[in-house]
């Protein structure tokens, strides 16, 4: 399952991966995310019940493994970044 999972991830997040971040995630780096996440030590998301590796899954474990920072320049190198409006 973790190995399913990590690809998926990477298929978002990975090197070659849609939103890169430069770099491929390890099975075991993921695993400690969802480990964490299931065991209610994510304190935006202290009661998630796992999804099967779902999006919503996706994109929790997306948010313990990134900064915003490092999301931010992620999604600035594809195509469909739309910056964030400055409030007047």
């Amino acid at each position: 399952m973790i190995e399913e999972f990590t690809a998926y991830m990477n298929g978002f997040y990975g090197i070659n991966g849609t939103y890169s971040s430069g770099r491929d995630l390890t099975p075991i780096e993921v695993a400690d995310a969802v480990i964490k996440l299931l065991s209610g030590k994510n304190p935006e998301h202290p009661n998630h019940a796992w999804g099967g590796g779902n999006d919503f899954d996706r994109e929790i474990i997306r948010d313990m493994l990134f900064t915003e920072d490092e999301q931010e320049i992620m999604y600035a190198r594809t195509r469909i970044y739309r910056p964030k409006l400055q409030s007047q």
